[in-house]
């Protein structure tokens, strides 16, 4: 089932053009991973699609039953714990329903117990920021998430983390996602799909190449880096990027 369908999309700042007539749509369940370097409107993307920007002309079609934006600084209320931040969205059913809820995806998340419950933001390492903002978003029922870069700040260890939990959120809980990175690496382990964006030229295109993988499904069985076919489609990415190594992660 089609839940997103973006048709002639173009936006520019000022006199400056970002995205001219792009075209891409997303079925129910993939996990889209946007590549490419600074510029390209990446970021302005997705937030046409979140509703806080608007396109300058081109269509712009949802069927999702809410969508979900998180950036690379999770915005938490300083004021409210974590369990009260994750509930905040679910103020029309009753108390002890909105607790329940918000502590079913703190635990799914990996921030279990009342220790985690009682914590405020400033509390909180990276790490655990982005997964409470990660229950919250589950726990508003968000069926499209979009991350932009949501992992570019972790020590590699909790990155890592990150990632086996979001590849786990949109497995178990069949989420549709979209996330921006400049880790290559990353958008071959965690997309079904990955699109290669460069910045917009005269006659050109935003979306110059895309590639359909299934590695995201063989993580935990192998290392899955070290495959000839991984490896294989890793170089022909930066291949196709080489006017931009710099700005990604190899």
């Amino acid at each position: 089932m089609q839940i997103l369908k973006i048709h002639q999309l173009c936006f520019d700042y000022e006199k400056t053009k970002i995205l001219h007539n792009l075209d891409l749509e997303v079925e129910h369940g993939e996990f889209i991973v946007l590549l490419g370097s600074s510029g390209c409107g990446k970021s302005t993307l997705l937030k046409i699609i979140a509703g806080i920007l608007k396109q300058k002309s081109g269509s712009l079609q949802s069927k999702a039953n809410g969508i979900g934006l998180c950036f690379q600084n999770s915005p938490l209320f300083p004021w409210l714990n974590l369990l009260d931040n994750v509930s905040f969205g679910l103020h029309k059913i009753p108390k002890q329903e909105r607790s329940n809820i918000a502590r079913k995806f703190l635990e799914a998340v990996g921030l279990r117990g009342k220790d985690f419950e009682s914590k405020y933001p400033y509390e909180c390492s990276g790490g655990q920021k982005s997964r409470a903002f990660l229950a919250k978003i589950l726990a508003d029922n968000k069926e499209l998430i979009l991350l932009d870069e949501p992992f570019s700040a972790l020590d590699a260890f909790t990155k890592e983390n990150m990632q086996n939990l979001v590849r786990n959120i949109w497995k178990i809980y069949q989420k549709t996602m979209i996330l921006i990175t400049h880790d290559v690496d990353e958008a071959l382990r965690l997309g079904t799909r990955i699109l290669l964006l460069k910045p917009y030229t005269h006659n050109g295109k935003n979306i110059i190449a895309e590639f359909k993988v299934s590695f995201t499904n063989k993580i935990g069985e192998n290392e899955v880096e070290s495959q000839k076919d991984f490896i294989q489609l890793k170089n022909k990415i930066l291949e196709l990027l080489k006017g931009d190594i710099g700005n990604y992660i190899i």
